[in-house]
């Protein structure tokens, strides 16, 4: 029981700590002087950073599970490729269904996201994009792939890893916790991310997989904010 407490323990850590740098990352929109703004969102991407190699110190020493950033084969890269035709596909019929039964579908924490770009200045674009692309997709996986798929379940018990993982991760997207008809669509999108995400790290294990899935992920879906920015 003291070991389930203490893995439990560092994974509330990780995740309280990944919420609270994506809401303080948001902030930097409050202030006016965009130098200050600027070096605060440095700042928040260099703590970002430290949590990463928290995330992983944590994973190595409590798990005793070596999380290497390792080279991508092409077998993998297929398979990362293939999975993201098969997620986006799932959440296009996610969508349809909702407008269909709901009669419209609002991603909310999708639309904070690309306002938040929207209003930046280009030097803390630049930042964000970094944020959004790469450094808060690495920080993820090493939290809810990296850490929570290795800590509470036997090596053969990989469907459960995989929807743990893939719930834990949705919750914190959501716009509220809260489910209602209008968010149970955001709720199965993320839902199906976190599911893809956990089963390339399954099918590979190796953590650069699911975060090149998730790079990925994130990188196409910024593609809407630069289309139509004004």
């Amino acid at each position: 029981m003291s070991k389930f407490i203490q893995k439990t323990t560092f994974l509330l850590i990780q995740i309280a700590l990944l919420i609270a740098l994506s809401k303080t990352i948001k902030l930097t929109n409050l202030i006016q002087n965009k130098t200050i703004s600027f070096f605060i969102f440095l700042g928040i991407l260099a703590l970002y950073i430290l949590a990463i190699w928290l995330s992983k110190k944590i994973s190595t020493d409590v798990l005793k599970v070596n999380l290497q950033f390792s080279r991508i084969n092409a077998d993998e890269l297929w398979l990362i490729v293939k999975t993201y035709l098969i997620q986006i596909t799932a959440t296009i019929l996610i969508n349809l269904l909702a407008i269909h039964f709901i009669g419209h579908v609002k991603q909310v924490n999708q639309d904070n996201i690309n306002h938040f770009l929207s209003q930046l200045s280009p030097a803390n674009l630049l930042l964000a994009v970094m944020y959004a692309a790469v450094v808060g997709p690495i920080l993820e996986e090493f939290v809810f792939r990296g850490y929570l798929m290795n800590a509470f379940f036997k090596p053969n018990q990989q469907l459960y890893k995989i929807l743990l993982s893939a719930f834990l991760f949705a919750i914190p997207h959501m716009h509220s916790i809260f489910l209602t008809p209008a968010t149970i669509p955001t709720f199965l999108s993320y839902l199906v991310l976190g599911l893809s995400f956990g089963y390339v790290y399954s099918r590979s294990n190796k953590i650069t997989v699911s975060m090149g899935l998730h790079i990925l992920n994130n990188t196409i879906s910024l593609i809407p904010v630069f289309l139509f920015m004004n």
